[in-house]
């Protein structure tokens, strides 16, 4: 198994993405009481002393700093919580709460997944309206929300115009294929806010069921599955789209072969690699739109790999994957 600290040096861009994304598109627009300077000092301080931390944050509406760390120890929480409290009382800041847990690589690497389309968001409204006045992206509490800013008032605003920006950043969001990630039943929402930060327009996107079963062909068994279990299917069309693109190609046979069809009646086919050290790889295979190479997080790899041994028990899985 891939330990934590690994899994941490792999997955040191995606933290920084989901942090700047979160500092950049943050909802709440109060100048928060704590200073970056004393979050940055309270990182290296801790890391000097030899706690993996990956993330320190402050949450304005809480008036809590909450700290990440890479490994789940109790102890651990408890020297930092003391440290972090003591260090603000000698700043008069002790009416600060402070919260640390362990943190969540999936959750995180999924929650970039959703900043990442808001860039595009952003650059398209900005040509569309001078109305416009900007985004952000709020994951807490859900649903996940897309809030548009306007320099609308509630009593003076174009609700055709306002539509037309719903539909925009809807259709961003679905051709990056940003709703499979989430469950059925699960909803995102897209709020347009005017400059009193009232709700002007608002339209919530629920998902819908989408892929009923997969059918698994084993590549060196006689054996097809029709898995139609929803956690079992989750595992492995989360992990399709968490997949981040590879410019290689895998020269080792393959482990199976799965494909279903999604909500919007695709096709989708993939050759799938695993390894014992908890390294994954797929295949995108025609009729999709390209027959690219992609690698899955740590997360998705070590998920598929229970779910198939759930299924199969014992699985024989390569050392390493080799590529051409």
């Amino acid at each position: 198994m891939v330990s934590k600290k690994k899994q941490w040096s792999f997955l040191t861009s995606l933290v920084v993405l989901f942090l700047i994304g979160l500092a950049v598109y943050k909802l709440n627009a109060d100048k928060p009481i704590i200073p970056q300077k004393i979050l940055a000092e309270f990182t290296e301080e801790l890391r000097a002393k030899g706690f993996d931390v990956a993330s320190i944050s402050y949450l304005p509406e809480n008036n809590e700093i909450n700290i990440q760390i890479t490994e789940d120890d109790e102890n651990s929480e408890k020297d930092i919580k003391l440290y972090v409290k003591t260090e603000l009382e000698k700043n008069k800041l002790d009416d600060v709460l402070v919260s640390v847990g362990t943190f969540d690589f999936e959750k995180s690497y999924i929650h970039s997944k959703w900043l990442s389309a808001s860039s595009e968001i952003d650059e398209r409204l900005k040509k569309e309206s001078d109305e416009y006045a900007g985004i952000a992206v709020d994951f807490h509490p859900k649903p996940v929300k897309y809030i548009l800013k306007s320099s609308y008032s509630k009593s003076n605003y174009d609700g055709a115009d306002l539509e037309h920006w719903v539909q925009l950043t809807n259709n961003v969001i679905k051709s990056k294929n940003l709703p499979e990630l989430l469950k059925e039943g699960e909803a995102y929402e897209i709020r347009v806010r005017g400059k009193d930060k009232k709700v002007l327009e608002s339209k919530s996107f629920e998902i819908q069921a989408r892929v009923k079963e997969i059918t698994i062909k084993y590549w060196n068994k006689m054996k097809e599955d029709q898995v139609q279990d929803q956690a079992l299917i989750h595992s492995f069309v989360n992990a399709s789209n968490t997949s981040k693109i590879l410019n290689e190609v895998v020269k080792t046979e393959p482990l199976l072969r799965y494909e279903y069809t999604n909500g919007d009646k695709m096709v989708k086919t993939y050759h799938l690699w695993l390894s014992q050290d908890n390294k994954g790889y797929i295949q995108s295979l025609l009729p999709a739109e390209d027959t690219y190479t992609y690698k899955l997080n740590g997360a998705s790899a070590e998920a598929l790999k229970v779910t198939l041994q759930e299924m199969n028990g014992n699985l024989e899985l390569p050392v390493k994957i080799e590529f051409e």
